[in-house]
């Protein structure tokens, strides 16, 4: 766990150098705003700034999350809570981070380059994956989502809708077994953080 914590930390050190001055948190993420590289990085940052761990940790692709030894959720949230305070300069610093550009990549991902104070700043790699997410009636109760090897449409005569295997329904058994009832169902593509790079200096403007 320590390890872990200690990665952790990395992860979210967007610029523990900054000033210790914030700009205003950004507003609550929007869950489906993540069609795009930037809007998922924003929820990942809106996330951040709400502590809500259960969003900042499906922001983080699996690869990601096994690299960092937070595969599941409980671990995240454990390792999250040893690694940094709310009011730590890191977070402060992910609160402050802006999207400069976008740069796709030749295996499908897209590198943003993070615009950060004080002539630092940062990278971070966007990984694509179809998903699933399902939203319950009851207040509160934790929306569930599942990662789509592949997105395949079905329909019969009055139903359409996304087609799941055997084993997906298998996974999702458990948690949809005392469901008082559905609200939403989601299927689309979202983007996921896969790797990050912070803390080199910008290079300085001619003149300068």
């Amino acid at each position: 766990m320590q390890r872990a914590a200690l990665l952790l930390a990395r992860v979210l050190l967007v610029a523990g150098a900054l000033a210790a001055c914030a700009s205003r948190p950004p507003p609550p993420p929007d869950h489906l705003d993540r069609s795009l590289p930037a809007g998922a990085f924003r929820v990942f940052r809106g996330a951040v700034a709400q502590e809500d761990i259960f969003t900042e940790w499906i922001c983080l692709s699996d690869g990601f999350r096994r690299r960092f030894g937070v595969p599941t959720r409980a671990e995240y949230r454990d390792a999250r809570q040893v690694a940094l305070k709310q009011d730590s300069l890191a977070i402060r610093g992910i609160l402050r981070a802006e999207v400069e550009r976008g740069e796709s990549l030749p295996d499908g991902r897209v590198l943003l380059h993070l615009d950060l104070p004080l002539w630092l700043s940062g990278r971070v790699w966007m990984k694509r994956q179809d998903v699933l997410r399902i939203e319950f009636n009851e207040k509160g109760e934790t929306p569930v989502y599942l990662e789509l090897d592949e997105r395949r449409l079905g329909w019969g005569k009055d139903v359409a809708g996304i087609v799941i295997s055997a084993d997906d329904v298998e996974l999702l058994a458990d948690d949809l077994a005392e469901v008082a009832g559905f609200r939403r169902f989601f299927a689309g593509t979202w983007w996921f953080i896969d790797d990050f790079e912070f803390g080199k200096e910008k290079k300085k403007q001619a003149g300068q």
